[in-house]
């Protein structure tokens, strides 16, 4: 397990989440990450020259008053992509909202610092970020981690408590014209709200490496860092993750932009390709290679043996030698590009995420029944040339198991031929080493 929490720890921090729209994940991010993305940030930041765009980068920034961000420094520097797209990371975050597919989406950074004149900067108002995004559903969680301490004057995020479940539609976003989408609520004064005791905020003091895991619907903001009075500038980054509900449903489908500049998937489409990167589906795929790796050494072993009957080892040997190949070649594309997107193709036609993903399941199963069958008929008897006629199945189970008896009695008593059949199988699984770095790659790329 990558994350750094416990199973019990990770199931209470998902009830929290799931009850109260937020949870706390002290310690996430390491120390020397922490100093390794700030660095980053500062050289990000000095580069952009006051521009919102940099012309030919992806990268956009955003200033106000004594604060700044940064967007998709993940598409331009490879140890952001390094930072975000590790497996501690996107466990811990699949874990807590119960996601099992998971893709990254974008990282927005933000800069808290006091203004030039010594007053508190400009904080973030009440929001939640599902509607200004495009994309919708309720696994569409952010990550927010904290590089630099976020204590009570230098504007730590705050949450109204439980409003991912009270309310009752999308809040019209804080840069958004009240009047442009009619199906938007007016953002209430969650300030009044909480000050005459109708609702309550949850915050916490976080250190340098602590998150906040957040869902989308969750109603959230910042005051103003008060700067050099109190404890200096406040920087954390923001990440977006879409797990396995996540379709393109924008309130406008005829005007909506994707906020990256892409051209707007079709409507009710799942997130795909180069920028929505698949990172938390590896246990997947590395199950089903085992299932696969499994029917195909299961086949090895036995199948290549019961179809091909030469009079001697050298050319019995050889034949094998080349099916060999032929085998870890089919296997290295069948489990990168076949197997591996089952559960891809089944949801893209329609069927449910956890149906498609048993259904994937099955079909390798199946695969694996296969190449059991053909490792039984393998183990069995060499066929008499002049034996009359077929064998019955009880005398084919009753030979298969004394083939295996003698095998086993074989390899008690010669240490050399156990020491064999042990590399043997050690050796019979090289295929889905080789054939885990195409599916990898796959993963990697989300193609």
């Amino acid at each position: 397990m990558s994350t750094p929490y416990s199973a019990a720890q990770l199931a209470e921090m998902s009830a929290f989440y799931d009850a109260h729209g937020a949870v706390h994940l002290p310690g996430l991010i390491e120390p020397a990450w922490c100093a390794r993305i700030l660095a980053a940030i500062d050289a990000a930041a000095a580069a952009s020259t006051g521009a919102e765009r940099i012309p030919g980068h992806a990268m956009s920034f955003g200033r106000g008053k004594g604060r700044m961000t940064i967007r998709y420094m993940w598409r331009e520097n490879p140890l952001i992509r390094e930072f975000l797209f590790r497996d501690r990371l996107a466990e811990t975050v699949a874990r807590v909202t119960g996601a099992k597919e998971l893709r990254f989406w974008f990282d927005l950074t933000f800069v808290h610092n006091a203004h030039e004149d010594g007053s508190a900067g400009e904080g973030s108002p009440w929001h939640h970020d599902i509607a200004a995004f495009g994309w919708k559903g309720e696994k569409l969680p952010s990550l927010w981690m904290a590089l630099t301490p976020a204590k009570r004057d230098n504007s730590p995020i705050e949450f109204i408590d439980r409003s991912h479940k009270t309310v009752p539609g999308f809040l019209s976003p804080p840069s958004y014209d009240p009047t442009q989408i009619k199906s938007l609520l007016p953002t209430p004064d969650f300030d009044a709200l909480v000050r005459e005791g109708k609702e309550k905020t949850l915050s916490w003091e976080c250190e340098a490496g602590d998150a906040v895991i957040i869902h989308p619907f969750m109603v959230h903001g910042a005051k103003g860092n008060a700067g050099s009075r109190t404890g200096g500038r406040r920087v954390a980054i923001t990440t977006r993750w879409m797990g396995d509900d996540v379709h393109w449903l924008p309130f406008d489908p005829a005007t909506a932009k994707q906020a990256s500049g892409e051209a707007p998937p079709p409507l009710g489409a799942r997130p795909r390709g180069e920028w929505f990167p698949l990172i938390g589906a590896l246990p997947v795929l590395f199950a089903t290679m085992l299932a696969v790796g499994v029917a195909q050494t299961a086949f090895t072993a036995g199948g290549a043996t019961s179809v091909v009957d030469y009079p001697d080892n050298s050319s019995r040997g050889k034949y094998i030698a080349l099916m060999l190949l032929t085998q870890g070649a089919f296997a290295g594309f069948f489990a990168g590009r076949i197997a591996t997107r089952v559960p891809e193709w089944l949801k893209d036609a329609g069927v449910a995420p956890d149906i498609a993903l048993m259904a994937g399941f099955w079909f390798v199963a199946t695969l694996g029944m296969i190449g059991f069958a053909f490792a039984w008929t393998g183990i069995t008897v060499d066929r008499k040339r002049d034996a009359p006629g077929a064998a019955s199945v009880a005398a084919t189970v009753r030979a298969a198991f004394a083939n295996l008896r003698g095998v086993i009695a074989h390899a008690q008593i010669n240490r050399r031929f156990r020491f064999i059949l042990f590399v043997a199988c050690v050796l019979k699984s090289d295929f889905l080493i080789v054939g885990s770095f195409l599916p990898l790659w796959v993963v990697s790329v989300a193609a």
